[in-house]
């Protein structure tokens, strides 16, 4: 029984580890998220001013309707 105990000890082990490992991942993951989400909640844009900005750098000319 010794040995079949060690086994599952090392395995038991091993498993505990590897959640630890995984738990510690997502809550740096978290973390980065929510960070980045208070990045851009705090830096409010304009979306038609964006559209435009992208248009242009494209080439395009953009002209307000009549």
């Amino acid at each position: 029984m010794g040995v079949l105990s060690d086994q599952l000890r090392v395995t038991v082990d091993a498993m505990r580890e590897s959640d630890e490992r995984l738990a510690r991942i997502t809550r740096d993951h978290i973390s980065r998220s929510r960070a980045l989400l208070d990045q851009f909640e705090t830096a409010p844009t304009d979306p038609i001013a964006d559209a435009v900005a992208l248009l242009e750098s494209h080439g395009y000319k953009i002209t307000a309707p009549d």
